[in-house]
This record gives C-alpha cells, structure tokens and sequence, in this order.
C-alpha cells in the first residue's frame, strides 16, 4: 500500500513542487518559502516517519489539521485535501441517479436540469422528515361568505 501510494504522490504531486523549486535555487529562498533542501529526506518519508500522537479521535479534524502541517509537507497536504474530498460511501449518488431516472420518462425528457434538481431535493427531504405538506388553506372555491353572495346577486 505504501509502494502504490508513494508512487501517485511521486507521478501527481511532487511535480507541483518540482515546478515551485526550479524557480528557486538558491538556499535561502528555498528556506523563506519553506521548500525542502537537496540533501533532505523527502516529505512523504517524513510523514510516514511522523509518530505524533493524535490527542481524541472523536473531536480530531483531519481537515485542520492537514491545512496546519500544509507547510511541513507541501505536495502531501494537497493530495490529503484531494483523498478527504472523496465521498466515503457512493451508495446516494446511485440513489439519487437511480430517482432521477425514474422522474425522466420518455414524457418528460424536456425537463429542464434545475426543475430535476428541484426535484430530487425536496424528494430526498420528504423522505427524511425535513419538510411536511402544508395542511390545504382555504381557497376562494371553499369560501362559506361567497356562496351567499352568489345567491343575491
């Protein structure tokens, strides 16, 4: 697992700081803008060398604290941000492409996406208690003053 990871940050990630050192080659502008130095033990080493202990694993955020160490390891933070983007579970999506389906029938192939979207909201909603249909307010066929005016007439 550690060779197939090393491997995607080595092909996607450590060109972006290829490029950001080219630029600078000498020490001390290295240093300000917080790049490695040549003789340095890259940062996907350092962090798998990294033995940190993390404090509450129910209150720990691994968003901050990526966005914190994002100076410590450059590329590496970018390509966690990238990781923790990805939805844990795809099962809704298919849920919700799956409902989708079933509202676009041939009869209605000319919805427009936003009325689609609309609907597959308040449709997931429904299903989870957020909304309830209103109770039926009184309309101007169910007024009880109008019949009698219709009679004087």
């Amino acid at each position: 697992m550690e060779t197939k990871c090393r491997e995607v940050w080595t092909t996607e990630y450590l060109p972006l700081l290829k490029i950001s050192t080219s630029k600078s080659d000498d020490s001390y502008t290295r240093e300000v803008m917080g790049l490695p130095k040549d003789n340095e033990v890259d940062e996907f080493t350092r962090y798998n060398q990294d033995i940190t202990p993390v404090g509450n694993l129910n209150t720990f955020n691994p968003i901050k604290w990526w966005d914190d160490a994002k100076t410590d390891f450059p590329t590496l933070h970018l390509w966690a941000f990238d990781t923790l983007a990805i939805p844990a579970m795809s099962a809704e999506c298919e849920r919700v492409f799956s409902s989708a389906k079933k509202l676009i029938t041939p009869e209605r192939h000319r919805l427009h996406e936003q009325i689609i979207e609309a609907s597959e909201c308040l449709k997931n909603w429904w299903d989870r208690g957020l909304i309830q249909q209103q109770p039926d307010a009184p309309g101007e066929d169910d007024c009880v003053d109008c019949e009698e005016d219709d009679d004087d007439i």
